[in-house]
């Protein structure tokens, strides 16, 4: 395991859709940034589903201040409760929450933004940046009479009743994570959420096969927000000055990548996190050998549950490399960094099969089904911290 990488606390409150690493101490004197931050980046078009958003001001103001927000929704299908919104004298936050319409697509991103026309900000107060969303359909496919033979073959056997796990389902994930420097893991975290599940081609009638297409194990907030911790918001990855020297400077791949992909705080982007092979035998089995070429070009084998991920950013990456906008062909000193967005890169990185006896967060992987939850425990490893990120998921089944 990789455990020298050092990160440093973000503190700068500009930034959109951050959390402040402490409040602002009296007599602040600074830009007083207005951002938002909500614990979901992503929702469902479906009735009671919303996502709550919190207006934060880096210091708190001697009078009220009101804020109107608006989305870039063409087709009004999405609505803002609670704008305005006032942020009363001596606090620094209120909330608004964004609730859905019913969706003719597969899923669409929105913008949050501060509408300059209908408020009126106080001196040295500024807007930091618009806060990104997505809105998922929550239609799913109907069910084949071959998959309905499956289930019905595993209701027989076990009792269960697989079809309540299919589809859309409530997905409860406690999260503790490691962090990235220092040798303790933070508090472990808990999100509510859903998970698109279906039964994999995989499937046979008598061992079915599930899959998560979206949202694999309540991972995908949790992960993407590791992948911008790594990334995006690492200082490292600054645009470094320039002192006039003519040496290659690994650092300058970092803003080259960043500036080709245009991947921002406020960037409109697509994070998908699946996973396939959940099989449903005599145990449940979801971990398993992967092979894979490590950075060197040299083939390894981790034992890992072998989620796989979709980044629209990532996409673009690929296609800036084979255009040789970026990549060692359009600057030398590429090779001397690891500039790339790539979340197999960052994320889930490493073989999870040996305990470190001084650390805490390893555990076997294990899964249990019944007719009350669907249940998974494990391990994953992201790029350089001091230990493994343990994960439980629980699932309840639907009515």
């Amino acid at each position: 395991m990789k455990k020298i990488f050092m990160m440093g606390c973000i503190a700068a409150a500009m930034f959109a859709g951050l959390s402040s690493c402490e409040e602002p101490e009296t007599g602040y004197e600074g830009i007083n940034y207005i951002y938002l931050e909500s614990d979901a980046s992503y929702l469902y078009d479906m009735e009671g589903e919303t996502l709550d958003v919190t207006v934060r001001l880096t210091t708190a103001l001697e009078q009220d201040l009101t804020l109107t927000f608006k989305t870039d929704d063409t087709e009004n299908l999405i609505t803002l409760e609670g704008n305005p919104v006032t942020i009363t004298a001596g606090a620094t936050t209120a909330t608004f929450t964004i609730v859905p319409g019913t969706l003719s697509i597969e899923s669409k991103s929105y913008k949050v933004s501060l509408d300059q026309e209908a408020t009126v900000l106080p001196e040295n107060v500024q807007w930091a940046e618009d806060f990104t969303f997505t809105v998922n359909s929550s239609v799913t496919a109907p069910l084949t009479d071959e998959q309905l033979a499956i289930i019905d073959a595993y209701k027989e056997s076990t009792g269960i009743d697989l079809s309540k796990y299919i589809g859309l389902v409530n997905v409860s994930t406690v999260y503790t994570a490691s962090n990235p420097d220092v040798e303790t893991s933070q508090p472990p975290v808990t999100r509510k959420g859903y998970t698109m599940i279906t039964l994999s081609e995989q499937s046979t009638a008598e061992i079915p096969v599930l899959k998560m297409t979206n949202n694999a194990m309540g991972l995908q907030d949790f992960l993407y927000d590791r992948l911008k911790t790594y990334t995006l918001e690492n200082p490292s990855w600054e645009e470094p000055e320039d002192d006039g020297s003519e040496e290659e400077n690994p650092a300058k791949s970092y803003s080259m990548l960043l500036s080709a992909i245009g991947w921002t705080t406020t960037s409109a982007e697509s994070f998908i996190v699946s996973l396939d092979e959940i099989s449903l035998g005599t145990e449940i089995e979801f971990a398993k050998d992967v092979d894979l070429i490590d950075e060197y070009g040299d083939p390894v084998t981790q034992f890992k549950v072998p989620l796989e991920f979709y980044f629209s950013a990532y996409e673009r990456e690929k296609e800036a490399v084979a255009e040789k906008i970026i990549g060692e062909e359009a600057y030398p000193g590429w090779w001397m960094s690891d500039a790339t967005v790539n979340p197999d890169s960052q994320l889930n990185c490493d073989d999870t099969s040996e305990d470190w006896p001084e650390l805490g967060n390893w555990t076997e992987p294990s899964a249990s089904i019944s007719a009350e939850k669907l249940e998974f425990t494990f391990c994953l490893y992201n790029y350089n911290d001091y230990d493994y990120s343990k994960v439980t998921a629980t699932y309840t089944p639907n009515e």
